[in-house]
């Protein structure tokens, strides 16, 4: 194998020459798919690791942190998010700082200043997840200056982080479970099976497996020709790779019908691509072409299709068939929503919690146990 090639596996990149790296890393904007063992979700396209928007006169130390940071583990997704607050802060900084050539200056009294600025951009916005947005921005901030501390680096403040950055600098996060939990109500199910076949041909696949398994759109998309179904007899099952929990050929059993859906779907690709063009042998390849170009890089990668491409066709299908929900309101399909939908309908079915958490592939059985909570709610309001 030549060295210099960049070889792609799902979820990270493999092994490149150190040459091949170092270039990527001189970059003011990072491509996960070509940095070796960073992890990035092939379904969307949290590719990068974006420095433009940190000030000059920071980015090489902001680099230096997230190259600590990708170092622990974590994925594309958690440094583009952290690499994102910092520039906020950063450039908030320079604004009251303009000619700054460290943070030397930074005091409690600045970080005030930013969670004001913040909250009044949510309020702005009408954000409902401002204070987790603040949060990280504060989180983020801390481990940068903790950092900085740590290694006696001059652009660090004179002040100790611990001075600057207080405890009650971090709103209160009210987390309700049971309330944020989105399903999809029956009423809009029978609108969606009503107008199904008016889903654009490449999504209706996706569609009918998200409502039959209850999988995360991103294991889905991960699904594979050659290994997706699994047959004994008139009994089926659909297998692939829980990608949250790490639970590797995962099965739970499927109705003939929807194999046959399966079947079709691999049958099409395997008519519509060579192996050269699904060298990954994905069950949902991205799109070939689009008005005679490629629709992006994302065939060119061998990526599977875009979550969002998904989103986007139901969108249009709940806006030109008018799909409402009891309140009268359009419904706004979120893709998460057929995961929390299928798991109720197993409890409702009478499915014990355990084998629910099973089917679910739940690495704790207190997600589980929502289910039947929401179950019980809604009994009430019958």
């Amino acid at each position: 194998m030549n060295q210099s090639d960049t070889r792609l596996i799902e979820g990270t990149a493999a092994l490149a020459a150190l040459e091949q790296v170092t270039e990527e890393f001189a970059k003011d904007k990072w491509d996960a798919r070509l940095i070796p063992g960073l992890r990035y979700a092939p379904h969307t396209t949290m590719y990068y690791i974006d420095f433009q928007r940190i000030p000059e006169i920071f980015r090489p130390v902001v680099k230096e942190h997230i190259k600590c940071k990708l170092a622990t583990g974590v994925s594309a997704s958690t440094l583009h998010l952290c690499t994102y607050c910092l520039g906020n802060f950063l450039a908030f900084f320079m604004q009251q700082y303009p000619h700054a050539t460290n943070l030397q200056a930074l005091s409690k009294q600045d970080i005030d200043t930013f969670i004001l600025a913040l909250k009044a951009e949510g309020e702005t916005h009408g954000w409902t997840t401002n204070n987790q947005r603040i949060h990280n921005h504060i989180s983020y901030l801390e481990e940068l200056l903790c950092s900085l501390e740590r290694v006696h680096s001059p652009l660090r403040p004179t002040e100790p982080t611990a001075h600057i950055i207080w405890p009650s600098h971090y709103p209160r996060l009210h987390y309700q479970p049971c309330a944020q939990v989105k399903y999809i109500p029956q009423t809009v199910l029978d609108q969606l099976d009503s107008h199904l076949q008016h889903l654009l041909p490449t999504y209706i696949p996706i569609i009918i497996l998200l409502r039959a398994s209850g999988w995360r759109i991103s294991d889905v998309l991960y699904l594979k020709l050659d290994t997706c179904l699994e047959q004994d007899g008139d009994k089926f099952w659909l297998v692939g790779d829980i990608q949250k929990t790490h639970v590797l050929g995962h099965k739970i059993p499927i109705t003939k019908e929807v194999a046959a859906v399966i079947l079709t779907q691999i049958a099409w690709v395997k008519q519509q691509y060579s192996p050269e063009e699904n060298p990954k042998r994905w069950l949902f390849p991205a799109l070939k072409c689009k008005a005679g170009y490629y629709s992006s890089q994302r065939f060119l990668h061998g990526d599977p299709l875009n979550a969002k491409n998904v989103s986007r066709a139901l969108d249009s299908l709940v806006k030109k068939y008018q799909l409402r929900d009891e309140a009268g309101n359009l419904f706004h399909f979120k893709l998460h929503a057929f995961r929390h939908t299928k798991g109720i309908e197993l409890v409702n079915n009478g499915m014990s919690l355990l084998m629910v958490q099973q089917w679910m592939a739940h690495a704790s059985p207190e997600m589980t146990l929502i289910y039947a909570k929401i179950l019980d709610e809604l009994k009430k309001l019958l």
